[in-house]
């Protein structure tokens, strides 16, 4: 098997990685029907963001957004308890105001407001949870590659390889919305709590620009990215003949690797960035978070 460089799979997801939160928050909004109102001002905005987030309300309104279900309520209800926070409210607000979206804010019924908060906030974190991952734990990173290879297993292989090749308009098939509304539903309880505590600490993590981000260079990169050729290597080795056949040919070629094989190729790298271990496997997975944060 031709050996990749660490984040030359992950690379391809980069597009499908960083638009999910939009999709799923487009979608939502065309289901609203919400009417326009008066301007509220930051402040104003601010006081009644933090009372919902408090108040359980942003939790509620997410677990009916994604179809979480009741048993999945008080994980979400958790989660948005950080957008309480006087930090991560602030640094909202900005970005509500930033597009107009004070304008919006005050509808005439107070469930459609919550429900325009909730997904608008889970869009404009999107991309401080990416950043701050690189401030977290090695385990927590790994979380997020859990996830992400859980969300390849919710695709149609076509759309799968579609999204790992990058394909900027996988985001706007309406199977590929149809996934990202129905994720959280779908995940097991574990791996929610999991994911959405990681994310909480990576937003938190990236407004206070602390713990620092683990940087990774020289003699350790090349450490990391052995780990992980080992990694695969073994995985491989361990399998049959046949279905070691088909996940080398999405590895060393994915682009010309049927649909299928592609969508099971990523969604086994994924899983083994997640499966690393030691010091040099941790530093791999580091190496990878970075560079989808587009940080080195």
């Amino acid at each position: 098997m031709r050996r990749r460089s660490g984040c030359e799979m992950s690379s391809l997801g980069r597009g499908f990685i960083r638009k999910a939160a939009a999709a799923a928050v487009t979608a939502a909004l065309l289901l609203s029907g919400a009417a326009y109102a008066e301007k509220l001002t930051p402040e104003q905005f601010e006081s009644q963001f933090k009372a919902m987030a408090a108040s359980g309300e942003l939790g509620a309104a997410l677990t009916a957004a994604y179809g979480a279900g009741p048993d999945k309520k008080e994980i979400l209800t958790g989660y948005t308890a950080l957008f309480a926070s006087d930090a991560v409210a602030k640094r909202l607000v900005g970005e509500f105001d930033a597009a107009g979206l004070l304008d919006t804010a005050n509808y005439p019924k107070n469930a459609e407001r919550r429900d325009v908060m909730a997904l608008f906030a889970q869009s404009f974190t999107e991309d401080l949870f990416v950043k701050g991952l690189r401030r977290l734990t090695p385990a927590e990173k790994k979380t997020y590659f859990k996830f992400l290879a859980f969300r390849l297993t919710q695709m149609s292989p076509v759309l799968c390889k579609r999204v790992a090749a990058g394909d900027p308009k996988a985001s706007e098939d309406q199977e590929y919305v149809r996934v990202m509304r129905g994720l959280y539903a779908a995940m097991d309880k574990d791996l929610l709590q999991d994911f959405l505590s990681a994310r909480s600490r990576a937003v938190l993590a990236e407004i206070r620009a602390f713990p620092a981000v683990a940087k990774v260079s020289g003699e350790k990169e090349r450490e990391g990215r052995d780990a992980m050729n080992a990694a695969l290597e073994a995985r491989l080795a361990a399998l049959p003949e046949g279905e070691r056949t088909a996940l080398k040919a999405g590895l060393t070629d994915p682009m010309k690797a049927s649909a299928e094989n592609t969508c099971r190729a990523f969604g086994f790298y994924l899983s083994t960035i997640a499966s690393l271990t030691g010091e040099a496997g941790d530093n791999y997975v580091s190496t990878a978070v970075n560079r989808l944060a587009g940080r080195e």
